[in-house]
């Protein structure tokens, strides 16, 4: 046999031994879990999982039952809780296509060190997935509140932390990786998204709830969790989480809604965001800038004005730049004076720009961060006033 005969059944059998799947998963032989929960116990962690039961996902095979269930255990540590749940499942829980993970209120205050360790660890969890926090509630009550739209309520979370983002400005959506990184800084604290559970909580984990055109109990995407190190300790409002949005470039898309113009409002939507976040240096101390450039559309107007004149277009981009100032202010005011936690990476930006300073003042940073001086300029640009230029006169309508 000479050596290209040789050479070519070793490639095969190299082949047949490389791509064979001895370490893989049979989808049919695993629970796919859409997300995890994990609240605090009496002796260590809840652990919950939204799993997914593909007949109901399925048009066609669908009996109109829930679309998922949801397995639950507690043990001293999350691993053995997870490994508690196989005892009420034939199939082993699979968590690589998981789109949310949630901690519960409780265990985020206690501190999120200990579960981000254990996750990070295991080789099955991807970091694509939005982490939250349930703002006075259980992941466990979370992960059990069926929605309509989306079948699995863990891809409705998923979709509205994006879309809420990007035209509504009061969330945020960090992901695993970014999690992991923010809480390795020493010159800014974590923030997460906050979800709610409004309305009765019982009748939200049955399936003939989504039957009603209003069903009894919703998830709401609102505030935003302000961590210091690893723990809760504290909620930014509507506002403030809007001005944090700012703050940190983060605002995708919005609405302000201005008075001061007359006896009507109106409303802007805010289309693109810009922000940069400088420190500087006066008298010997640090003191922070931050720049914000606002591109906006006018969506509605409920007074009368003359939007083809420059100086009527001019007083509505200065009541949008003191509306914004505010809003970031506000936040600015609640970070530092009630959570004392630097949720804008303000230690960071003096961090970057002089080190030797912050090897000064980072041992001492929460105390430092509350007294720096904060500067806002917001310049807002009036794009597009719509395809009528003045609201018609009550003679002319007449």
């Amino acid at each position: 046999m000479n050596r290209r005969i040789i050479f070519f059944i070793i490639i095969i059998l190299l082949n047949i031994i490389l791509c064979s799947c001895g370490s893989s998963n049979e989808i049919d032989k695993l629970a796919i879990a859409a997300a995890i929960g994990i609240d605090k116990a009496e002796n260590g962690y809840r652990v919950t999982a939204q799993i997914i039961i593909p007949s109901e996902i399925s048009s066609r095979y669908s009996k109109g039952q829930s679309p998922i269930t949801v397995y639950t255990a507690t043990a001293t540590t999350i691993f053995e809780a997870f490994r508690r749940m196989s005892r009420e499942t034939s199939r082993k829980i699979y968590v690589s296509h998981i789109q949310v993970l949630v901690f519960g209120e409780e265990v985020a205050r206690d501190g999120i060190n200990k579960v981000i360790d254990f996750i990070s660890r295991e080789h099955e969890f991807r970091t694509d997935f939005y982490v939250l926090v349930a703002k006075n509630n259980t992941a466990y009550n979370i992960l059990n509140t069926l929605t309509p739209i989306e079948k699995v309520p863990a891809n409705h979370i998923h979709e509205f932390v994006g879309v809420s983002r990007k035209i509504w400005g009061t969330t945020t959506d960090v992901q695993l990786d970014e999690l992991v990184r923010i809480l390795s800084l020493e010159g800014q604290s974590l923030v997460l998204a906050g979800v709610l559970e409004l309305g009765d909580e019982k009748k939200g984990e049955e399936a003939k709830s989504l039957e009603k055109t209003s069903p009894p109990n919703v998830l709401r995407l609102q505030y935003i969790a302000a961590f210091k190190k690893d723990k809760l300790i504290g909620w930014l409002d509507e506002d403030e989480s809007k001005g944090y949005s700012y703050i940190v470039g983060k605002i995708e898309g919005t609405v302000e809604s201005l008075e001061g113009l007359g006896e009507g409002i109106i409303a802007i939507e805010v289309k693109k965001t810009k922000s940069k976040i400088k420190a500087e240096i006066s008298d010997g101390a640090p003191v922070i800038n931050v720049n914000i450039k606002v591109e906006a559309n006018i969506e509605e107007l409920q007074i009368q004005t003359d939007l083809a004149n420059v100086d009527s277009i001019n007083k509505i981009e200065k009541l949008a730049e003191e509306k914004i100032e505010y809003l970031c202010k506000s936040s600015i005011k609640k970070a530092q004076n009630e959570l004392k936690t630097d949720i804008f990476g303000f230690g960071e930006a003096i961090h970057r720009t002089y080190p030797k300073i912050w090897r000064e003042l980072k041992e001492d940073w929460s105390n430092e961060f509350d007294s720096i001086p904060v500067k806002i300029t917001v310049n807002v640009d009036i794009k597009e006033t719509g395809t009528i230029i003045n609201l018609p006169t009550k003679e002319e309508m007449e």
